[in-house]
């Protein structure tokens, strides 16, 4: 089942790169479209994670995607394109490489602040970009790869600095992460910030 869910990834994959110019008429934004794609990136992320997948080639595929449409139509904000299609390009900028968060992260900033993404989204990028700094994390959202918690700055103030951009305190993070889903946060799939947020 495993390799049939895989399969069914690579071939959807596939076919969002060859139709990812639909979304797009030029340089000018097909909303519906890119909506549509957006809406395909962030199932086919989820599925490749939950598959427990080797997801580079999907990963720069999405983020090759995500490009095109971010230059015809900005950032994709929830009033505009949805919850789920802005979680997708939120997912596909989460797992792209250091390069494209740094660039993108200006306009993530943005949309945050226009309350165009869902709550708590933007520590999980800037965490993210920390981490692969070599830096200390600012919010506590990223975990190595056996689930425990990176270096955190001034963890006497974690607590405040979550609270005040929409998450829990840290040890309710960890409590809700183990009852929803059994699993330490490293391991929490996305679809609970659709349910929740």
């Amino acid at each position: 089942m495993k390799y049939l869910r895989l399969l069914l990834i690579a071939a959807t994959s596939s076919c969002l790169a060859l139709n990812s110019a639909a979304a797009l008429s030029g340089d000018r934004c097909e909303t519906a479209a890119a909506r549509r794609q957006l809406e395909q990136l962030y199932v086919d992320d989820q599925a490749s994670r939950v598959a427990g997948s080797n997801a580079v080639d999907l990963d720069s595929q999405n983020q090759a995607a995500l490009s095109r449409i971010v230059k015809a139509c900005g950032w994709p904000g929830r009033s505009v394109f949805g919850k789920r299609a802005t979680m997708g390009a939120f997912l596909v900028l989460q797992h792209a490489d250091l390069a494209m968060q740094r660039t993108l992260l200006p306009l993530v900033r943005r949309a945050h602040r226009d309350n165009e993404l869902p709550a708590g989204t933007l520590p999980l990028l800037e965490d993210r970009i920390l981490v692969r700094e070599g830096k200390p994390q600012r919010y506590g959202t990223q975990v190595d790869a056996s689930g425990w918690p990176l270096p955190v700055e001034d963890p006497e103030n974690l607590d405040r600095r979550r609270l005040a951009v929409g998450l829990t305190i840290y040890a309710e993070y960890w409590a809700m992460a183990r009852e929803r889903t059994g699993q330490d946060p490293a391991y929490i799939p996305f679809w609970w910030l659709l349910d929740e947020h």
